[in-house]
């Protein structure tokens, strides 16, 4: 049956009762008839972007039938259940199937997750699967972090294998792929879906073998540039899984704000050794930048003649070759960096890693992503800063590495036929020109319940301490958790300086603690417990609360800085008052900063909530256009590199065959 678009109002609809409605097996029933669920999705106070009413109307209907045979299937075993789904696999496999044929999955889906886990998707989850398969379109569902978008995921995957699609999972890092992977295995084994995850630096065949794979993007990323350039054939392997027609079919982008937007910019490189390397040269350009320099300057091309005559005179005759003045310049800028405008704990870790093949300790520099507080695992900065930064941490300097090969975000997504992203604050300008994403707004399932507290603006830094010191003190007598972030590592560690002192007990999660980030954040629900962190914390997670947390008013989130942008002042606040639980934000601002201090210089007396707004809005749309530059730009190189490796591909794979050999020699 084709399901058509009604030219009913809106209000018909809402009168009627969603029967079945909303359980988790083994808790209390959920009752919203006083609040009609559908009408949340356009007048809930969380929805900025509502789907239209001919939008609305549709998956209403959808949901309709969905619940009717979620009723006519409800005393179905779950082989039963099985049964029904694998017919319409078998007849999917030969060619599309209807679009009732699709809901008649989702409701078995909808059950068999109920058979295996003892959980019954609410209403709300399955209106926003509905929402993100409204005609075919490449969608991303804004869905508030706690509110099951695992769960959403994982019938959205049961429902696409069994229409044997290729199913990819990208998730923002690898213990989250791994953790999910493990988790749902057993369902989709039970469903007879295969599943793996790619998370392994030595990728092998067998680990693609699987209809269904999780990972990071950076992880996909590279295995296609392995079976571009080292013709490893990956991919291929999985569609020798009986029930996948095709790689790269369709794909679900988990925590999409992060892995579209914060992330746009770090695409994956494959590197090989430099034939012939400068790492001699690096620790003579950083002795005589600190010779000669104060603070980071703009002679630096001034100077490079000076500075081949520096190393000439170091090395003395017979010496090492010396590159370009054009090439000097780039280094002693880069070294000027290294050593006066680079921050270690804000931009930067030094952290110890243990070599596994070798059992000892080794210092590495990592980049800090400023924009998530994650970690840039395996990524170094170029023109000789990341070796400069080793040099002036007395670390042995790496060998040079070229780059044959790169994919950025912008190219790799957009292979796909087929996108979904999930997110809990969603940029919709951005993923819309990119990505091509339409973007729709799913309201919690309960109403949010968060008190967000007006900003404080302290005027001097003595009175910003005290006010956190304050606070702090202030939940940990009323048993709620306090979770506090902080814009740098280095000011997570001052501020954990500050509590230490004032015998205000706490935990840190900035990246370098030595505790698992799945303890801490474990940890961070209980009673009175406070959670200093930079802005990575709880991201993609769910902090669970105690009970006792819950009736004390829950988590209170405490913004120690002023994020760069709206959406990223929401994701910090979103972390507090999940699933209609009591919590609480609050901004505090330090007027005395050096970043608040020159905002202020350059605002010609304007007010400070002004100065931050148009700073926002500034900060947007520079990194609206450059994302959007950037994304251009990747897509045309990467057209001429396809076109070059296929022809390369081709070449190689001729060169195998002795009787081409054999020919070209006659």
């Amino acid at each position: 049956m084709q399901l058509l678009m009604s030219n009913h109002s809106l209000p018909t609809f809402f009168e009627k009762t969603i029967l079945f409605e909303d359980n988790l097996s083994t808790a209390e029933s959920i009752d919203e008839s006083d609040v009609p669920c559908l009408e949340r999705f356009s007048n809930d106070l969380t929805v900025t972007k509502p789907l239209s009413h001919a939008d609305i109307d549709l998956i209403g209907r959808q949901y309709e039938i969905v619940n009717n045979y979620c009723k006519t299937y409800q005393k179905f075993s779950f082989d039963e259940l099985l049964a029904q789904a694998h017919t319409i696999r078998i007849k999917a496999k030969s060619g599309p199937i209807s679009e009732e044929e699709r809901l008649k999955l989702i409701a078995i889906g909808r059950l068999a997750i109920r058979h295996h886990f003892d959980i019954y998707l609410y209403s709300t989850q399955i209106l926003a699967l509905l929402g993100v398969l409204i005609r075919g379109e490449n969608k991303q569902a804004q869905i508030k972090t706690g509110e099951g978008k695992s769960l959403i995921t994982t019938l959205w995957a049961f429902v696409m294998a069994m229409e044997c699609r290729g199913v990819d999972i990208i998730t923002s890092a690898r213990y989250l792929a791994v953790r999910d992977q493990e988790k749902f295995e057993p369902f989709f084994k039970k469903c007879k879906i295969t599943s793996s995850h790619i998370c392994y630096d030595q990728q092998r065949p067998i680990h693609f073998r699987a209809q269904i794979l999780y990972g990071p993007v950076f992880d996909f990323e590279f295995a296609w540039m392995r079976d571009k350039l080292w013709g490893t054939n990956l991919y291929a392997e999985r569609v020798k899984d009986p029930w996948t027609l095709r790689n790269f079919d369709t794909v679900c982008v988990d925590e999409a704000d992060n892995l579209l937007i914060d992330t746009a910019a770090n695409g994956a490189r494959i590197a090989y050794s430099a034939e012939y390397s400068y790492d001699w040269i690096y620790a003579y350009i950083l002795e005589f930048a600190k010779a000669n320099f104060q603070a980071n300057s703009a002679d630096c091309k001034e100077a490079s003649l000076k500075l081949r005559d520096f190393i000439c005179k170091n090395i003395g005759e017979g010496g090492q070759e010396i590159p370009s003045d054009e090439q000097l310049t780039l280094w002693l800028t880069s070294a000027c960096s290294a050593l006066f405008l680079i921050k270690e704990n804000v931009n930067y870790i030094v952290k110890s890693h243990r070599n596994k093949t070798e059992g000892e300790k080794r210092r590495q520099v990592q980049i800090v992503d400023l924009q998530t507080g994650r970690i840039s695992e395996r990524s170094r900065w170029i023109h000789g800063k990341h070796e400069c930064l080793e040099i002036k941490h007395g670390i042995e300097v790496q060998q040079e590495s070229i780059n044959p090969i790169s994919l950025s975000h912008a190219v790799f997504y957009l292979q796909y036929q087929n996108i979904i992203a999930l997110t809990g604050t969603a940029e919709h300008t951005q993923t819309a020109d990119i990505y091509g994403l339409t973007t729709i707004h799913v309201p919690p399932h309960k109403p949010l319940m968060r008190k967000d507290l007006p900003t404080i603006y302290a005027e001097r830094a003595e009175e910003y301490y005290e006010h956190i010191l304050n606070d702090a003190q202030k939940h940990v007598q009323e048993e709620r958790p306090l979770l506090i972030l902080c814009e740098t590592i280095q000011d997570s560690q001052l501020l954990e300086e500050q509590l230490q002192q004032s015998n205000i007990p706490c935990q840190l999660l900035n990246e370098v603690q030595e505790e698992k980030e799945e303890t801490l954040i474990k940890r961070a629900g209980l009673p009175g417990i406070i959670t200093i962190a930079t802005n990575n914390a709880g991201r993609g997670t769910d902090i669970i609360l105690d009970p006792k947390s819950l009736k004390n008013g829950g988590l209170h989130v405490l913004l120690a800085f002023c994020p760069e942008t709206e959406r990223e002042e929401l994701q910090a606040r979103g972390r507090a008052g999940r699933q209609g639980q009591p919590g609480s934000s609050q901004m505090i601002v330090n007027m005395e900063s050096e970043k608040i201090k020159k905002l202020l210089n350059e605002s010609n007396e304007k007010g400070i909530e002004i100065v931050l707004a148009d700073r926002r809005r500034r900060v947007e749309q520079e990194q609206k256009a450059e994302h959007i530059q950037r994304a251009n730009l990747e897509r045309f190189l990467s057209e001429k590199a396809n076109l070059f490796f296929d022809g390369f591909r081709t070449w190689t794979d001729k060169v195998k065959d002795d009787t081409f050999l054999d020919a070209q020699s006659l």
